[in-house]
């Protein structure tokens, strides 16, 4: 448990800054954590491992960073995939915490695909 919270606690660190950028109240600092809280529950129910759905909970929604700094606020959600504009800051947050030992693979797949409904 303490490696759980002491990875969690480096990317908070790193990511929590990022979404308090944010205007919409949709994507900000709560939805992401209500989203990691649901992560690691489900991610104990089916057996994987909870720590990288933690980090990729944590990542998904960079890409609405991303938005917002390329196009301005967003109120209509929905209207754009931003699930692929969070690859690359994950990719950089990864690589900033040197974490070894888990598929980042994984994480940024699941960053990838986090808002298709076929998932």
């Amino acid at each position: 448990m303490l490696l759980k919270n002491y990875l969690l606690e480096k990317v908070t660190e790193l990511v929590k800054p990022e979404y308090d950028k944010l205007e919409c109240w949709a994507h900000a600092w709560p939805h992401i954590k209500r989203v990691e809280k649901n992560a690691e529950s489900l991610a104990l129910i089916v057996g994987t491992d909870h720590i990288a759905c933690g980090i990729a909970a944590y990542c998904h929604d960079l890409g609405r960073i991303v938005e917002q700094e390329t196009r301005g606020k967003q109120t209509e959600l929905g209207k754009i995939d931003h699930s692929y504009d969070s690859i690359e800051p994950t990719v950089k947050f990864l690589q900033k915490l040197e974490i070894t030992g888990y598929d980042f693979g994984a994480v940024i797949e699941a960053v990838a695909v986090h808002s298709h409904k076929l998932y």
